[in-house]
């Protein structure tokens, strides 16, 4: 074993390790994706374009199975998103593309339907596609759905395009009235994504959304948490500082974000993932400890289907890893989106 990875992970955890074992686990999943067989099988092929993909076709993600990693976790009720907006990823162009968003989105309510106490529905568009808003009034007013999920990266949004910015003023503007919640996954594919990103979209965008109760997934990044993460959320944070935004209305979810180190990498690799959760957990502090969510996403295991134990383990890493006493874990796993209200 390697004895830096237990020497850190250890200087890391003490003094914490006996009160997160006594914390209460988390009372809400606040990020968890749904997919319908097609989306399954898109998602698969995507995945297939990469030369080092071996892996059996995907299956479809259920309610029943979101329901079985909520009771092996403990966890009463979780907000489900629809995977619709991979039918309008601009590297695929598909045929027919309005019905495939809306036959998923469809599909995200008939699941919802199946515990309508337990799981909270989310649709999903690409907010450049001409159909967005239409969409988005259908799955509110018709379909019951309790919010919208966009995601920049697989939508290709620029957000230093005047074009695109103002395409997302108009759609945020159309937001607030309904007053329809976003989960937003605000990294984009730049490879310099920062505060350059974030302070654009905040000040063109968002202010058109004043009131708006926005969750931003995996702490404004993609999983993990690098410097280009950081650059984000040190934008947000001082948005809020200077006034630019109400910190009541953003939250933050930690989907994918806690990673541990592993004993099989290098002593480098180690001390970078440990370099990083210490940033991450400056990041935390400074924001009011309402605005953080407990959140896992999950990864498919090697059969193709989701695996029930991904938020057992995200609650362990979180516990372990993010130096909280029990009272700020107690907080961090509270129930707390307005999605779920």
């Amino acid at each position: 074993m390697n004895k830096l990875f237990h020497t850190l992970l250890a200087m890391l955890a003490l003094g914490h390790a006996a009160s997160a074992a006594q914390s209460t686990r988390p009372q809400a999943e606040h990020h968890l994706q749904l997919r319908s067989v097609a989306a399954a099988d898109l998602l698969f092929q995507i995945r297939k374009k990469d030369s080092d993909f071996n892996h059996p076709a995907l299956l479809p993600v259920t309610a029943e199975d979101v329901l079985a990693a909520l009771d092996t976790a403990g966890i009463e009720e979780a907000i489900v998103i629809s995977s619709a907006y991979l039918f309008s990823m601009p590297d695929l162009n598909p045929n027919a593309e309005y019905s495939l968003v809306m036959r998923e989105n469809d599909y995200v309510a008939a699941q919802m339907a199946v515990a309508p106490d337990r799981l909270t529905g989310i649709c999903s568009v690409n907010p450049l596609a001409d159909f967005a808003l239409d969409e988005i009034q259908r799955c509110a007013q018709r379909l019951g759905l309790k919010g919208l999920h966009l995601d920049f990266g697989n939508s290709d949004i620029d957000l230093r395009s005047s074009s695109q910015i103002s395409t997302l003023a108009i759609l945020f503007e159309f937001l607030e009235v309904l007053q329809f919640p976003v989960i937003l996954h605000t990294r984009t594919r730049n490879s310099n994504y920062g505060s350059i990103d974030i302070k654009l979209f905040i000040d063109k965008v968002l202010s058109e959304a004043p009131t708006l109760d926005i969750q931003i997934a995996h702490f404004a990044g993609s999983g993990g948490y690098d410097e280009a993460t950081d650059r984000a959320m040190a934008e947000f944070i001082e948005a809020f500082a200077d006034g630019r935004l109400e910190p009541s209305n953003l939250q933050f979810d930690l989907a994918g974000v806690v990673v541990a180190p592993s004993a099989n990498q290098t002593n480098q690799e180690q001390t970078r993932r440990l370099n990083e959760i210490e940033q991450l957990t400056l990041r935390l502090k400074q924001l009011d400890p309402q605005q953080v969510l407990f959140a896992t996403g999950w990864k498919d295991n090697g059969l193709g289907s989701v695996d029930t134990e991904s938020i057992n383990i995200n609650t362990q890493n979180i516990s372990r890893l993010l130096p909280l006493n029990e009272e700020e874990l107690a907080i961090l796993f509270q129930a707390r989106s307005s999605l779920l209200d």
